[in-house]
């Protein structure tokens, strides 16, 4: 034993990273699932919303939902969260932007980019500009294309306005309330997982939360500069992660053998005070404790 608290914590988070490890892998198949019921909404607009006019497409009665499976987390199915958009118009200064229905927020410009298929895009707007940078993308890559993939976590589709007219849009916009209204199972399991998801976040949260208290109360009584600058430099620098890389740094195997050695010259209620130079890499230190002499004396 090292810590009592900190073992207590990590074993938590262990469990954590388990449960969290089996909903990503069923998040994972339910994203593929919605993707596919999505995309079948779509077999009779294969442009999507993109496909109207501009005309049609910012009518002052036309509003839309903008599905996306995987928000957060760089887009990751596993752990991405659903978020559902209701996206409206309003003007400021005279020009057209997108804003949130419900929280009024200002998404981005409705500009000349943020109305035009990706796929007619000139050259000029795949490069970074002040246009690009204001447009409202959630039309462009909420919308299928006949010559790209379907297998995409963003979809916008019609909740009001003249694009109605038409009965795929208009099949559409029943699809998109009943999504609203909880209607939709494969979008439901999707919210249940990351209801799930969040709790475990906020668990995990709460455990860090515990460490770091022990981890502050020891820095408290001792400053790592002042029994060992040589580990503060050395665990400062060190690439905790090195031998995840295909080709590790061998450098920092010795590194790491000379912070361990450190580590174990020094009081173990002292060492803990050391975690503190690691961040948030914290664990990767700690891990080099288990065999501190008194650890050992007291797990004898």
């Amino acid at each position: 034993m090292i810590d009592a608290r900190i073992d207590t914590a990590i074993a938590i988070l262990r469990s954590l990273e388990s449960r969290q490890y089996k909903i990503g892998e069923a998040r994972w198949q339910a994203v593929r699932d919605a993707r596919d019921l999505l995309a079948a909404q779509f077999k009779n607009t294969p442009w999507g919303v993109m496909g109207l006019t501009t005309k049609f497409l910012m009518h002052p009665e036309a509003t839309y939902l903008v599905v996306n499976l995987c928000k957060g987390h760089y887009g990751s199915a596993h752990r991405g969260q659903v978020s559902l958009t209701r996206v409206g118009f309003t003007y400021i200064d005279d020009e057209p932007y997108a804003i949130d229905i419900d929280t009024a927020e200002v998404l981005g410009e409705m500009n000349e980019i943020a109305t035009t298929a990706y796929d007619r895009w000139k050259p000029e707007y795949s490069y970074t500009s002040p246009m690009k940078e204001a447009a409202y993308h959630g039309f462009v890559f909420g919308s299928p294309s006949p010559r790209s993939s379907l297998a995409r976590d963003k979809w916008v589709f019609p909740l009001t306005g003249p694009a109605l007219q038409h009965a795929a849009f208009r099949r559409q916009a029943e699809f998109a309330t009943d999504i609203l209204l909880g209607k939709v199972p494969a979008i439901e399991t999707l919210l249940a997982l990351d209801t799930v998801n969040a709790e475990i976040e906020q668990e995990d949260d709460r455990q860090e939360a515990i460490v770091r208290s022990v981890i502050d109360e020891a820095v408290a009584q001792y400053v790592p500069a002042e029994w060992d600058a040589e580990l503060v430099r050395l665990m400062e620098s060190m690439d905790w992660t090195f031998d995840y890389a295909d080709r590790p740094n061998t450098a920092f195997y010795d590194q790491r053998r000379q912070i361990e050695r450190r580590l174990h010259a020094l009081p173990l209620e002292v060492a803990i005070a050391f975690l503190h130079v690691a961040g948030h890499m914290w664990k990767y230190a700690y891990h080099l404790l288990r065999n501190h002499p008194e650890a050992m004396k007291a797990a004898a």
